[in-house]
């Protein structure tokens, strides 16, 4: 049981830090498969083998990986505009490079352990997010649903520096 709250604790968390940024179903078909035409308006999913030419909107929103519990490979990655938060059993944040190709993320991480500071997006197809980090490991991530509830603006003054970081 601890650790299906451990998941959701963290799943809430993650989804309280990006409330109104979340993403659509946009470009899903009805059995959930993406559609054959990628699309970059704002929230739209795009397919993108490579990584090339993925729209930073897809990106928004909160995703995990399959796993139900950190020790067990659980990382919940957040992407708000730029800022890019990531937990599991090592925690990262920092900016995401939209502007690369293949798209960036460029993290600070804590504990001497960066084996998920520097990662180009792999793929992104439908809800499925693919991330290859400079440390030769690959993450796969599955796009995170809103909680019904949740609230949906971000209080103003939220920091957007974690601080104290070191790397």
């Amino acid at each position: 049981m601890r650790k299906a709250i451990s998941f959701a604790s963290a799943a809430a968390a993650a989804a309280l830090l990006l409330a109104g940024c979340g993403g659509s179903n946009g470009g899903e078909g009805k059995d959930g498969q993406q559609s054959a035409q990628p699309t970059s308006s704002a929230g739209q999913n795009t397919d993108a083998p490579g990584g090339g030419n993925v729209d930073s909107a897809a990106l928004q929103g909160g995703w995990t990986t399959d796993a139900l519990h950190a020790d067990k490979g659980l990382l919940i990655l957040a992407i708000a505009k730029d800022t890019v938060l990531l937990t599991g059993k090592n925690s990262c944040s920092g900016k995401l490079k939209a502007d690369a190709q293949p798209v960036t993320l460029d993290l600070t991480c804590t504990k001497g352990n960066n084996d998920h500071a520097k990662g180009t997006v792999k793929s992104l197809n439908g809800k499925e997010l693919t991330i290859a980090w400079a440390s030769g490991k690959e993450d796969t991530f599955t796009k995170s649903e809103m909680p019904s509830g949740m609230p949906t603006d971000m209080p103003e003054g939220m920091p957007t520096d974690l601080g104290g970081v070191d790397g």
